[in-house]
């Protein structure tokens, strides 16, 4: 998607309302590494 000033436009269709995406730091993920949820 676009990004506009401090916002990211995001188009998929496996995204709904109230999943949750990594917005900062994804590159360094690796499968199965452990997160924590910050709202």
């Amino acid at each position: 998607g676009k990004r506009f000033d401090d916002q990211l436009e995001l188009i998929s269709a496996d995204i709904h309302e109230g999943s949750m995406l990594v917005v900062d730091g994804q590159s360094r993920l690796i499968n199965g590494d452990k997160l924590d949820v910050v709202k």
